[in-house]
């Protein structure tokens, strides 16, 4: 993390901006902001290359030293916190002597660090122009706050989707939808915010310890983080600049999320061709695509039309495939399909029984490490087992993970 641009010459403790020593000895690296009888708020001037070569020093610290894997690049644009003269204002409230070095900034740091690292990961915080999309990966819009919905600069859920949804369709930015991390053993928006990233495709940060969780919370969570890989995949939207559905499709699979911002029960239309699945109306059940609701924890067929209850203020995530393989499973996956099997390499924690729901056709043979698994009548059967939905084509198999790996075969 670094904030480079603004620093203050107050002393208090754990103040990252507190940098005393370079005021007091680098005054000529600095331009003054403002202050008063306590205090004096300065930004770094990059145009000096005492300043450029400074900075290349810590970066030599980060990359090589302590071989970090990128950087929050912070305080760009603004000053938060100091004391700023007026005339240093512009008609935004941005302090000019800091905004006019932004692309100076991003330029240097994505120069410095991928001289040091070609992989370095970049971050943005606060301000994001366009024109630095070359320079950074992840463009952030605010902080986070744990609810539903909260106005800038503490945004909520429904804005910060509200605005990867702009980032996508208008700046073509990779969005960075912040950090979750209210109790995830208690918080529905946790859940509902990185399932949004999963639908969107977009960058979302886990703010909390996986190894304190609970092993049902573990489950929830593994699923989710098991199936996210942002920024890969087409994303598209539903109509409007605010839509109610966006999805993702990557590897055959559909990650469809439904948004009700209103505080009211309303029923949402789903736009089925807008995201890639043109269905006819009244298309054999047995041959329309299999879709899993996350949030209800249902199979069923995906038909035309497709509409979804939606309380006030929720998310549903939806995933669907139009083919056969993997669907939802709590444990990292390989899949392979040969037109008459699957075969799926299954990893997890020993501690967490496992779980792995494949769209498929009716099984003809189901194997876990070449043994041969039964099928579930009306008691489950001691050990690994499976079952099968002919109504939904879903095949469900249950076992206990393991960090070696299981090898499961579907044969249909």
């Amino acid at each position: 993390y670094l904030s480079v641009q603004y620093i203050d010459s107050r002393e208090q403790s754990h103040d990252w901006l507190g940098m005393r020593a370079i005021i007091d000895q680098h005054p000529d690296w600095l331009q003054v902001l403002g202050g008063d009888e306590y205090r004096q708020s300065f930004a770094f001037d990059f145009r000096n290359p005492e300043v450029r070569a400074y900075w290349s020093a810590v970066m030599e610290d980060f990359f090589v030293k302590y071989a970090v894997d990128g950087i929050k690049v912070d305080g760009i644009g603004n000053a938060e916190g100091a004391i700023v003269s007026g005339d240093k204002l512009d008609s935004f409230g941005l302090v000019d002597d800091v905004n006019q070095q932004t692309m100076t900034i991003y330029e240097f740091f994505h120069r410095e660090a991928t001289r040091r690292r070609t992989d370095a990961y970049l971050e943005t915080g606060w301000l994001s122009p366009t024109f630095a999309r070359p320079y950074v990966h992840t463009f952030r819009y605010g902080d986070e706050a744990p609810v539903f919905s909260s106005p800038y600069p503490f945004p909520g859920l429904v804005q910060h989707v509200d605005y990867a949804i702009i980032q996508k369709q208008i700046l073509r930015q990779r969005p960075n939808m912040g950090a979750i991390y209210d109790d995830p053993s208690q918080s529905v928006v946790n859940r509902w915010w990185l399932e949004a990233g999963l639908a969107l495709g977009t960058h979302v940060t886990i703010g909390f310890d996986l190894t304190s969780l609970t092993q049902e919370a573990l489950s929830d969570y593994r699923s989710l983080l098991t199936h996210y890989d942002p920024f890969t995949g087409t994303t598209t939207f539903g109509r409007g600049l605010r839509p109610q559905t966006f999805a993702t499709r990557r590897g055959g699979v559909t990650y469809m999320g439904v948004l009700n911002r209103g505080q009211n029960q309303i029923d949402v239309r789903v736009p089925l061709s807008e995201h890639g699945l043109r269905l006819q109306p009244g298309e054999d059940r047995r041959q329309a695509p299999t879709a899993y609701d996350v949030d209800g924890g249902q199979f069923l067929r995906l038909t035309t039309p497709f509409t979804v209850t939606m309380p006030a203020q929720s998310f549903r995530l939806f995933i669907v495939r139009t083919e056969p393989g993997v669907l939802w499973t709590n444990s990292s996956f390989v899949a392979q399909d040969d037109g008459s099997a699957i075969s799926v390499t299954l990893k997890g924690p020993a501690q967490l029984p496992g779980y792995a729901y494949l769209a498929t056709p009716s099984p003809s043979r189901v194997t876990l490490d070449e043994a041969v698994l039964s099928l579930q009548g009306d008691r489950p059967p001691e050990g690994p087992f499976y079952g099968y939905d002919a109504r939904t084509g879903v095949l469900t198999v249950r076992y206990g993970n393991e960090s070696a790996g299981h090898v499961l075969r579907v044969e249909y």
